[in-house]
């Protein structure tokens, strides 16, 4: 569970279920004793109501395979509300299904037949796709798409299922008017995940053709913009309050520059993201769930979807605005465009949160930030965009669209950072410095992005890149203020022209240094840090790849004058700790405890055998991202599980190796596992959450090592790791609860050495 999740819990005592609908592994515990060969409960989407209720979709997993869909309601203690639906489900429960109450957690659950606003009648071979407690289900049954729907729903979806098969949506083949279930057919293909820029292309040519369509009749107007983010306002208010002042703030901004907007009202698709976009056998695409169909500006469909495919694969919205516009045949308004996307980012804003995302705080984080840059973007004015040609068009000169704009997409361009920053920061002069470096003369830069930076030391900055082609896409800057990192671009540039001896194990392609601006180029690459398959439920053969991965890493062992030994580990061991020491103090004495112990476990590594190693080593240094899809991966791709490749074809991306060095590999892999550890810590508060997939790791990486390493070494470095976690534990706040289970967590294994 994670802290702000507790912090909830803590405000709303009326809800004593709560804490089991946000807690997995006590859920799956409380219902165990009721549902015998149960193996685990996860909660995949809430609702909550603070005081009132909170609904919860649930699925169960049996050790026999099975797997089943339930709702859950977490009622007021001792409310009528709690007796009367106990009652209610208890008389129900003749006719089948589960249902079940919990009374010390005033807890109802019950199979959606017995949802009381749906007349859910599921036929036995149908399966769920999606469930929303007391507002809709959508299950296949063959060829067959079934909807059932709320009584109130019922006729307006009906009507906007006909007006999408007129657009190419899914006919209408049967509907229940006494069950409030419809039925459409089931199209063959396969829903977007990560849209290629030549899928954004024609995605953006769908919607010209929807935009500039003839207006159903009936077509119902969008709802009221302002009320959805007002309703946003009192989500986060509920579940994030440390972030209301923010989101009230950028509400205001957005409301008030969609209030200076106005376009012509056309048909809009009214929810489109990529995974309301159907790739067909022969590559076409097909946009398809047209329940909220609606009558809205179309920058509002332009912007939804912006902002849908931003959260999803975090690919800026400048990039994937210019891909989607590019055969965007149709008007198109720069600042509403910008203003609907923002308003789409609020409203996502809890998504996280009710979809139970592990990380639903950090995401909330991100696209808050996305959403307010967005904003100071449209207050810096910049030039309108182009119909059908993608955000800014080139000057007949093609010279930079930033100019006489300087620092327009940059956050920190009107800060005391930008000089700091410069020239790196420079559109006019990374402009012109790109197409030297990378030999092309009509290259546009469309976008420039501080993503991080840290004062004095370091800068990652997106540079947005137009060819000749029309085809976005975005260069990496990794910049560093006392001069360009050689060593990092050196060491990363031969891994890429050497690869590695394990297929699908890569690192990004280096480009070239540009010293005056400090700042060496790389793709980006697409995909997601391993962090976020770091849950309980997360499959060990993920890791016996990452395991394999890190063993790929070590065989490449790419020369490096650098060294890093346990002499090293151990002088900066001494110094972190002692700094912790200082900033908690009732625990000084017990840290400080730790240091001849961590010494003596040190002694026990010196003289071991080296090869080149990452010396940062952890979960967000690595990118997974899926191969282009196929029937079944290759020989070699995929997730590794000793010999056997699995199922689904991924790509592993090392990060970072700006502080690779000679050492022991065993390094690597043991801060690996600590981070892992740590993590498991701080989200889950039990050290050993993630022990199956720690052990998974460990096993193949100690199986595959290019040098001789046993697990008591292993263990060694993790250790030592570990105690470095105390000292990062008291440099976020979020972190704090973790500083005495770590301690507690060093001591424990020291004492076992």
């Amino acid at each position: 569970m994670h802290p702000a999740e507790q912090a909830l819990i803590d405000r709303d005592p009326a809800l004593p279920g709560l804490a089991l609908l946000l807690d997995d592994h006590a859920l799956s515990a409380a219902l165990a004793a009721q549902l015998p060969g149960l193996k685990t409960a996860r909660v995949t989407y809430l609702r909550y109501k603070p005081q009132t209720h909170c609904l919860a979709t649930l699925q169960l997993d049996y050790d026999d395979g099975g797997r089943h869909t339930l709702w859950a309601k977490a009622l007021p203690a001792a409310s009528h509300d709690w007796q009367w639906q106990s009652e209610r489900l208890t008389k129900r429960a003749r006719r089948g299904g589960i249902s079940l109450a919990l009374p010390a957690s005033y807890l109802i659950l019950a199979s959606p037949e017995h949802d009381r606003r749906l007349k859910t009648a599921l036929p036995p071979d149908a399966a769920i796709l999606r469930y929303k407690p007391e507002r809709r289900l959508v299950a296949r049954l063959d060829e067959q798409l079934l909807r059932y729907t709320t009584a109130s729903d019922y006729s307006a979806t009906r009507h906007a299922i006909q007006i999408g098969a007129a657009c190419g949506g899914a006919p209408l083949t049967a509907c229940d008017d006494t069950q409030h279930l419809l039925q459409t057919a089931w199209l063959p293909g396969d829903t977007l995940s990560t849209p290629t820029s030549a899928e954004l292309r024609q995605t953006g040519a769908l919607l010209a053709t929807l935009h500039r369509a003839p207006v159903p009749a009936d077509l119902p107007p969008r709802g009221d913009e302002n009320t959805a983010l007002a309703q946003t306002l009192a989500t986060i208010q509920t579940i994030s309050p440390a972030h209301s002042a923010r989101v009230r703030a950028l509400i205001q901004r957005t409301a008030d520059g969609l209030a200076r907007t106005y376009s012509v009202p056309c048909h809009n698709h009214g929810d489109l993201s990529p995974d309301q976009t159907l790739r067909e056998a022969d590559g076409n695409l097909r946009l398809i769930d047209w329940d909220n169909t609606c009558l809205a500006a179309p920058e509002s469909d332009l912007g939804t979807y912006l902002g849908k495919t931003h959260a999803r694969t975090a690919i800026p919205v400048q990039a994937l605005a210019a891909a989607l516009l590019h055969d965007y045949n149709a008007p198109c308004d720069r600042a509403a465009l910008y203003h609907y996307t923002a308003a789409a980012l609020i409203r996502l804003l809890p998504e996280g949160f009710r979809q139970r995302r592990r990380d639903w705080p950090q995401h909330l984080e991100r696209l808050l930030t996305s959403a307010e840059h967005l904003e100071r973007i449209d207050n810096l004015n910049p030039p309108p965009l182009r119909s059908g040609g993608g955000i800014g068009a080139p000057h007949e000169k093609g010279e930079c669209l930033f100019h006489g704009n300087p620092g327009w997409g940059c956050e920190k361009s009107r800060s005391d950072e930008s000089h700091e920053l410069h020239p790196a920061n420079d559109p006019a002069y990374m402009q012109a410095a790109l197409r030297a470096a990378l030999a092309q003369p009509a290259l546009i830069l469309r976008d420039l992005t501080v993503l991080r930076h840290k004062a004095g030391r370091r800068a990652l900055i997106a540079y947005t890149i137009e060819n000749t082609d029309g085809v976005p896409q975005t260069i990496l800057g990794k910049q560093r203020a006392k001069g360009v990192d050689k060593h990092g671009y050196r060491i990363q540039r031969a891994l890429w022209q050497q690869g590695f001896d394990l297929p699908g194990v890569a690192v990004p392609e280096t480009l070239a240094i540009l010293p005056d601006a400090r700042l060496w180029l790389q793709r980006q690459v697409a995909g997601e840090p391993a962090t976020h398959q770091l849950t309980p439920d997360s499959p060990p053969a993920l890791w016996l790849h990452i395991g394999a991965a890190l063993a790929s890493l070590h065989r490449a062992n790419i020369a490096s004058k650098r060294r890093w030994t346990i002499a090293d580990e151990l002088t900066l061991l001494h110094d972190r700790l002692e700094k912790a020491a200082a900033l908690r103090p009732p625990l000084a004495a017990r840290i400080r405890t730790l240091l001849p112990a961590l010494d003596a476990l040190g002694a026990t590594l010196t003289d071991r055998p080296t090869c080149g190693i990452h010396r940062d080593c952890y979960p967000d240094q690595i990118l997974i991202s899926p191969l282009p899809c196929r029937a079944k991966p290759a020989a070699g791709e995929g997730w590794r599980g000793g010999a056997k490749n699995h199922e689904v074809p991924i790509t592993l991306t090392w990060l970072d190796l700006d502080l690779y060095a000679h050492g022991d590999p065993a390094l690597d892999c043991g801060n690996f596992l600590a981070h892992m550890t740590e993590h498991a810590l701080r989200y889950y508060h039990d050290a050993t959450a993630l022990a199956a997939q720690e052990e998974a790791l460990a096993r193949q990486w100690l199986a595959d090592s290019p040098l001789p390493t046993d697990a008591p070494t292993l263990a060694a470095w993790t250790t030592l790791a570990l105690a470095r976690h105390i000292y990062l534990s008291t440099q976020f706040p979020d972190r704090e609860h973790t500083t005495a289970p770590l301690l507690a967590l060093c001591e424990q294994r020291l004492g076992a050495c």
